[in-house]
């Protein structure tokens, strides 16, 4: 059945609802909920982490906890933990493989149908798919929905984007730690100049690639240059110069640059070398995406008929992946750009052509920490396991107090955003995946960092300016918008990003004891892939309880 949504504000009342399985421990200071945000497989990774050594898995789609492996970290559990969830998972070199699979060196206990693998390097690179099934164990081989165009092979690098928890307890003795579902274990990761905070909120933020996704669905009818979706009602040309592909059924593995969009239909820059029909499954959203011109050893220049020219710097931090055509599988971080060419931190392997796609994104390497009583910024690298601190050109007006957020806006879907008309408090333009939003806490000042710039930004808003978020007040985003529960009080609001405007939204009577830093609340998000009609739920965990809360945001 598909979802149907008829309510209305004002008419409908907002409900909180308790959530009959109570948490695995009362919510203490520095505890955790860390969601996947992207619903990757079946939607259900979820973590409540209340100790050093892990917490528990919730099952989202149940509501229902089970415990997580010990994950033997080190570090004294308490105010400045912070977690996130990074939907990349391990990789690996096939030893061998099919069209349709590939044999791991990987230890496989769980099934991961409904998951994605990539093969970023030797036969195959840059080609993607669902997985169908895998075996158990050693060794796993994993088949896919839809064949590969070539047999894979032992050059066939792969990466499975099911998901990992990363989590960090700092203190004198820190730890940091990574949970990969795929696998089932924990790994430890170097905290060598990493943050050593143990006050207030902790925020571990990252800017994973495919955070960047915002619709999909199964096609009604497509022609030589067009894909339509009958249940859709886009806004007119909201998907101009991003990438839709097609990931399951007829035409899979094929991608393009959609030119322009009316309510149902993609405009294609090139045709279809086999156009989809009704069983083929589409995604569609980028930053950016283009077609090359050209390419040499550091760069490559868009060359996509009637793009926009960037803005400089636009894209510096980002990740710009080569997804068909020469060099295909390719990732590098953007260095620079100007208005068409981009350069890249490390030379091509194989330069890029006139016959290469290509696709900005957020850059999976990256974490960000911040939080812990300091205006201290740090960044750590996933690939070089290394952390530095950040020195922006502009410091943060204040340290983080009490009830400090981090959020990174990557999909906000309002036009006056992604049109970028200009917000009050950047310095540029709005723009997805760029900054990260931060309540500094002890008060209501709200402070921007503008990634690609490498600068703080002392932001203003409009609404409710009189608030004060401080210890006990927790936050989460989803698709523009920031929502706060503030300290102890049950009182919601939620900040919207494209009018820069903070209001008030809800509140929960149910007893809170005294105020804990952490991460007690996060936004759950279903989609029906009929219609692409989708629900938001918060869940929230009060302070010092063991109750759990959720409400339909309407």
């Amino acid at each position: 059945m598909s979802l149907s949504i008829n309510l209305r504000k004002k008419v409908h009342r907002k409900v909180w609802e308790a959530v009959f399985t109570p948490l695995a421990a009362n919510t203490t200071a520095g505890c955790i909920f860390v969601k996947d945000r992207l619903n990757l497989g079946d939607g259900n990774q979820c973590y409540y982490l209340i100790l050093a050594s892990g917490g528990s898995f919730f099952a989202a789609a149940e509501e229902s906890f089970g415990n997580l492996p010990l994950s033997g970290s080190a570090g004294t559990f308490g105010s400045g933990a912070a977690g996130f969830h990074h939907p990349v998972g391990p990789s690996g070199t096939a030893s061998t493989g099919t069209t349709t699979s590939l044999t791991t060196t990987l230890t496989l206990p769980r099934d991961l149908r409904g998951y994605r693998i990539r093969v970023t390097g030797g036969t195959n690179a840059g080609q993607e798919r669902i997985i169908a099934s895998n075996t158990l164990g050693a060794n796993s081989v994993i088949t896919v929905q839809d064949a590969f165009s070539a047999a894979c092979d032992n050059t066939s690098i792969y990466t499975i984007y099911c998901g990992r928890l990363w989590f960090y307890v700092p203190g004198a003795t820190s730890g940091f730690n990574y949970y990969d579902f795929a696998t089932n274990t924990w790994t430890a990761r170097s905290v060598s100049s990493g943050p050593a905070v143990t006050a207030n909120e902790g925020n571990l933020i990252g800017t994973p690639s495919v955070d960047c996704i915002t619709d999909y669905g199964n096609a009604s009818s497509a022609t030589a240059s067009t894909l339509v979706d009958v249940s859709r009602a886009w806004t007119i040309n909201q998907w101009s110069n991003t990438l839709v592909k097609i990931v399951s059924g007829t035409g899979v593995g094929q991608y393009r640059v959609v030119t322009s969009n009316t309510a149902t239909t993609l405009t294609i820059n090139a045709n279809w070398t086999v156009t989809p029909d009704a069983t083929s499954v589409y995604e569609v959203g980028s930053f950016s995406a283009g077609i090359a011109s050209a390419g040499a050893a550091t760069t490559i220049t868009n060359g996509t008929s009637g793009a926009a020219t960037w803005a400089t710097n636009m894209w510096a931090t980002y990740q710009v992946r080569i997804v068909s055509g020469t060099g295909a599988g390719q990732v590098r971080t953007i260095a620079s750009n100007t208005g068409s060419i981009l350069t890249v931190s490390a030379s091509w392997t194989v330069n890029p052509d006139a016959t290469s796609y290509f696709v900005i994104e957020g850059n999976d390497d990256n974490l960000y920490f911040l939080g812990g009583a300091a205006v201290t910024l740090f960044k750590y690298s996933i690939g070089g396991n290394s952390w530095s601190t950040l020195s922006p050109s502009v410091a943060r007006a204040g340290a983080a107090g009490g009830g400090t957020s981090g959020n990174i806006i990557t999909q906000c879907k309002d036009p006056a955003w992604y049109a970028q008309t200009g917000p009050a408090n950047a310095t540029t333009y709005r723009q997805n995946g760029r900054y990260i939003f931060s309540f500094r806490g002890g008060g209501s000042a709200l402070d921007i960092y503008d990634i690609p710039a490498n600068t703080w930004i002392a932001a203003t808003y409009a609404g409710v300016t009189y608030e004060s978020f401080t210890t006990g007040s927790t936050y989460d985003d989803l698709e523009g918008y920031i929502y706060v529960q503030r300290d102890v009080t049950g009182r919601f609001f939620r900040f919207d990003c494209a009018k820069n405007e903070l209001i008030p939204i809800s509140t929960n009577s149910a007893a809170q004891g005294a105020a804990v830093s952490g991460s007690r609340m996060y936004i759950d998000k279903y989609t029906d892939p009929t219609n692409g009609k989708s629900v938001k739920i918060i869940y929230w965990a009060p302070s010092t309880s063991s109750s759990l809360f959720r409400l339909l945001e309407i």
